[in-house]
């Protein structure tokens, strides 16, 4: 498994106490089996709420965000996760390393 930290979209409660899905999103650290992965590519979209202040404070303006799919069976999920592409690559290469027996 590998640890990454995920862009969730996080639903806010106004004051009448009604939820109204707000452009406002959160962290939360997942685990990413890398054999369900089946591609990635880079999250532009992110890129820009970033830039608009969408994005918690504590991230740097200078972060990069990949888009992975994954298949889990019966159905596809697509996450969004801090990180360049290339590194998010490697992260899931080297988690899916095996030992060699000699």
């Amino acid at each position: 498994m590998v640890q990454l930290v995920e862009v969730l979209r996080a639903l806010n409660h106004n004051s009448g106490g009604a939820n109204t899905e707000q452009s406002i999103y959160e962290l939360k650290e997942i685990s990413i089996n890398p054999s369900w992965v089946v591609h990635v590519r880079p999250d532009r979209a992110m890129k820009g709420n970033l830039n608009e202040g969408l994005l918690p404070r504590r991230l740097d303006k200078r972060s990069e965000f990949t888009r992975i799919s994954l298949n889990s069976g019966q159905h596809g999920e697509e996450v969004t996760v801090v990180g360049d592409i290339s590194v998010i690559r490697e992260k899931l290469n080297n988690g899916t390393r095996e030992l060699l027996k000699g």
